[in-house]
């Protein structure tokens, strides 16, 4: 990550000051929606992307594949990382609130640095894309977008976000 203090870690302060100006608008919404990594809301968010309607019930297969699938992308992918770098989430570096208010105590002392649900926004969109390449233009967005909504809830530094996006794309 960016050391604190240089030019690019106060480029990423201003994603983050700008974040908080989109949480009450409808991105924002969706951004707190995003938050809940559950296989059932993330099958919901990508749903129009794909083009129909996943679920547990409508598509049990890749129900249970993006169920396997998302922990290794979100957790055991960006785990290592996460506990060497350590780094401090923004929320509890500028000692403001989130979006999510119920998920801080959780996050507080976890590391930010990288994104794991960055990582779970991509790989869950590429292999949707392998899955229905007609809609990998929508399912790609929607992954960047998965990950884009921790800056703007506060959860993390937008370098986070990316090097997210990047293990993401790497897990696969």
């Amino acid at each position: 990550p960016p050391a604190f203090g240089s030019l690019l870690f106060e480029q990423y302060f201003h994603m983050y000051q700008y974040g908080k100006t989109l949480r009450n608008t409808d991105r924002g919404k969706q951004a707190i929606k995003d938050a809940n990594t559950s296989t059932s809301n993330i099958l919901e968010i990508f749903s129009e992307a794909f083009g129909m309607t996943l679920s547990k019930e409508n598509t049990p297969e890749i129900y249970k594949l993006i169920g396997t699938m998302k922990e290794d992308a979100g957790s055991y992918a960006t785990r290592c990382t996460k506990n060497k770098y350590m780094r401090k989430r923004p929320y509890a570096l500028y000692d403001e609130p989130t979006s999510v208010p119920e998920a801080e105590e959780g996050l507080r002392n976890n590391g930010s640095y990288v994104s794991g649900h960055s990582a779970t926004g991509v790989a869950v969109s590429m292999v949707l894309a392998c899955i229905n390449p007609e809609r990998q233009n929508q399912l790609y967005k929607c992954g960047l977008d998965f990950g884009e909504s921790r800056w703007i809830v506060g959860f993390h530094h937008y370098s986070d976000v990316k090097a997210g996006q990047m293990v993401g794309a790497l897990d696969s």
